[in-house]
């Protein structure tokens, strides 16, 4: 459809235009980047669900590792010479 305006009333009309356009691209812009959060959620969703399922195929592997720690750890905590603080 061509309409062709000619008179005082063109650059109203093409002002309202110019507004309406403006006004769906930020409506578009809106609706694009709640849509992109959404899928950002799901992706932190299903990468937390991908570490946690890991996690607990790892951890009886590292158990071993873990408990030399703890008895490493402790050790030190035992043998640490501590200085008390000198109450003036």
């Amino acid at each position: 459809m061509n309409l062709n305006l000619m008179g005082i009333l063109v650059f109203p009309i093409g002002a309202v235009g110019l507004f309406i356009g403006i006004a769906a691209a930020l409506f578009a812009l809106v609706v694009v980047a709640l849509a992109l959060a959404g899928a950002a959620l799901f992706v932190v969703g299903a990468l937390t669900l991908v570490g946690l399922i890991l996690a607990a195929v790892a951890l009886p592997f590292l158990l071993p590792f873990i408990v030399v720690l703890v008895i490493f750890w402790a050790i030190v905590a035992a043998t640490r010479h501590t200085n008390p603080r000198k109450v003036a």
